[in-house]
Parts: C-alpha cells; structure tokens; sequence
C-alpha cells in the first residue's frame, strides 16, 4: 500500500526580527540585574509600564 500524500500545514513567517549584535554580558550580569530588579519590587514595574 502507498503511503498518502500529505501537504504541509505549517508556514513561516518573516516578523522583522533582527539578530542581536550587542555585547553578551554573561550569567554575573543576569543575576546581578534580576537581584536588583527584585530590590526595587512590583512598584518599579508597575512604574515601568506607566501604571504608578
């Protein structure tokens, strides 16, 4: 028996994404950022997104 054939039902799309270039700072900088970030408390974020 032959198989059926199946097309494809996904698709790509191109968003506009771009590849980042920066500096990669590293794991010391990621932790060292989300200590701080935990510091400043929900008032900070909400302060961020313009909800004070």
């Amino acid at each position: 028996m032959s198989e059926p054939t199946t097309s494809p039902t996904g698709a790509i799309h191109d968003i506009g994404y771009r590849h980042y270039d920066g500096p990669r700072l590293g794991a010391a900088y990621i932790r060292r950022s989300l200590f701080v970030d935990t510091l400043r408390g929900p008032s900070a974020w909400a302060a961020r997104r313009g909800r004070r």
